[in-house]
């Protein structure tokens, strides 16, 4: 069933379920604008919209930061081998004094969900996408990959490598959550 808080200009659909160990859930999506609830069977509608209307100055803030984001789409040539290499060409220069692991093999991918991923045989595709980043958002997604050659997990370490390369890294890290690729 979907509730509203006017106040906010907020619905939200609500589940229930049997023995839901989290009391209470809330989701949102990004796309649709919309907040998904579930709920224990044993809370009352009453108690999961007083909750809402508690916690609607934070749902508030994610639906602003929905609408702050700075919309990137790929130009037509994006698939062509020049553009292709022009990226790969400006990560070996940013990388040109970078002394940490090195990757065996550079790829392009057109991966609207991540900006570089790094596999278990020791090669990162770097998204198009960052074509549009500027040179320290790009370093900054390139030493993350680099840094996943020794640990494939973001535990401690693996962020103290990343800082031991980027020590500005949390700033970066939070201007590409800035972004929406389109």
């Amino acid at each position: 069933m979907t509730y509203v808080i006017p106040e906010v200009g907020l619905s939200y659909d609500l589940e229930y379920y049997e023995r839901y160990k989290a009391g209470i859930r809330v989701t949102f999506s990004p796309v649709e604008r919309k907040f998904n609830v579930k709920a224990d069977s044993k809370i009352p509608p009453s108690e999961v919209e007083r909750f809402m209307n508690l916690k609607s100055p934070l749902f508030a803030k994610w639906l602003n930061k929905v609408e702050e984001k700075i919309s990137v789409t790929l130009p037509s040539d994006s698939r062509s081998a020049s553009f292709k290499n022009r990226l790969l060409n400006r990560c070996e220069k940013l990388l040109e004094n970078y002394e940490g692991p090195r990757a065996e093999q550079y790829k392009v991918s057109y991966s609207k969900s991540y900006w570089g991923r790094c596999s278990a045989d020791k090669v990162i595709s770097i998204s198009a996408y960052c074509a549009y980043l500027n040179d320290d958002q790009l370093f900054y997604v390139l030493v993350h990959e680099h840094a996943h050659l020794i640990h494939m997990h973001h535990k401690p370490a693996f962020w103290n490598l990343v800082e031991l390369y980027c020590p500005d890294y949390k700033e970066l890290r939070n201007e590409l959550k800035s972004y929406s690729l389109k």
